[in-house]
């Protein structure tokens, strides 16, 4: 059996400026996104790259730039399709550049995190991009003084963090929610919500109650449950809910995975969305048309935050000491059936 010469086999940046018809310093330009280059011309190099399964020589140039050409992407449940496609989108931009992607999930356990930060330091990452539990916040903000960190969806609260952050418009999504659920009626209304230490949730809840409050609506605070954001948590407070019997129109919840979770309780035990029970939500839904309702809920364009993650970490690779960049990706309501109108 004939022997794989590697060295001849190897597609090489000569190859690539070859196949794309453009010289080699324009291909070194589009892969190590140092100089604008313009788009027609890096769409012809990326379209070589992947036709010709070229893979830049991480370990040569890394030596030259003392970098490992790896980065660290923790995220809080990985089983989250959110965060599955936040994951390929990161993955999709940096690794045209050469860059390898290591992924640690974490339950936003606080040691199950700092184990997983530990591991990727010694790994020597040249960034971190982390989606945190908020319970690790002076030990990511010392990291980012030596380190390009990105901060996913979730702040952190340490006034020494010198990187950047990614996220959705939380508070203005939730008083959108509200403002729908006034106008089609709604006064009676149960919220179902996680660990409000963490950003993202109290963001979310705060907008909602903020806004009913300047619409004259107030929601009972015994009607504000905090649950583990999981299927599970979400099956279970809803069955909290009907336990006791309340007389609610509707359910707001403040993720994806507990929302399916509440979904499952309903059909579950034969509760009809939106019939008994009006539903809104927070975060994309899987396969929600394949539901027997179609759910309300806001979208949060997770390609759009992966996209914008990769680069910052990107951008502060190439200049460490930038001022640190919010960007907000704004979110959309993406109409259902599931909130019934009410006779007024």
């Amino acid at each position: 059996m004939e022997e794989m010469d590697v060295e001849k086999d190897r597609v090489t940046i000569f190859d690539v400026a070859e196949a794309a018809e453009v010289s080699i310093s324009t291909v070194s330009r589009v892969m190590n996104g140092n100089y604008p280059v313009k788009d027609e011309l890096r769409d012809r190099v990326n379209k070589a790259v992947k036709n010709l399964g070229y893979m830049p020589d991480s370990v040569a140039r890394g030596m030259k730039s003392k970098r490992r050409y790896a980065i660290g992407l923790v995220v809080s449940d990985i089983t989250n399709r959110h965060f599955t496609v936040i994951s390929k989108a990161i993955d999709d931009l940096l690794s045209p550049q050469g860059y390898s992607l290591i992924v640690c999930n974490t339950d936003s356990n606080r040691e199950r995190e700092a184990r997983a930060i530990r591991m990727l330091l010694s790994n020597r990452i040249d960034g971190l991009i982390i989606n945190t539990s908020g319970k690790n916040d002076s030990y990511i903000a010392s990291i980012s003084k030596k380190l390009p960190v990105v901060l996913l969806h979730r702040h952190i609260d340490a006034t020494h963090f010198h990187g950047d952050y990614v996220g959705s418009d939380n508070y203005h999504a939730c008083a959108q929610l509200a403002m729908q659920a006034v106008s089609a009626g709604h006064r009676d209304m149960a919220i179902i919500t996680s660990d409000r230490t963490i950003s993202t949730f109290n963001e979310r809840t705060q907008g909602f109650i903020d806004t009913l409050k300047a619409l004259k609506v107030n929601i009972d605070e015994e009607m504000i449950l905090e649950t583990p954001y999981t299927e599970e948590g979400g099956y279970d407070a809803f069955g909290d809910l009907i336990s006791r019997k309340t007389n609610i129109t509707l359910l707001v919840i403040m993720n994806n995975a507990t929302a399916i979770g509440a979904i499952r309780y309903a059909k579950e035990h034969g509760i009809q969305i939106p019939e008994e029970v009006s539903l809104l939500s927070f975060g994309d839904i899987l396969n929600a048309n394949l539901m027997f309702f179609q759910p309300t809920f806001i979208a949060q364009k997770p390609v759009e935050v992966g996209i914008k993650a990769a680069q910052l970490i990107l951008d502060r690779l190439d200049e460490p000491d930038r001022l640190p960049e919010e960007c907000i990706i704004n979110t959309q309501i993406e109409q259902g059936n599931s909130l019934r109108i009410l006779t007024k």
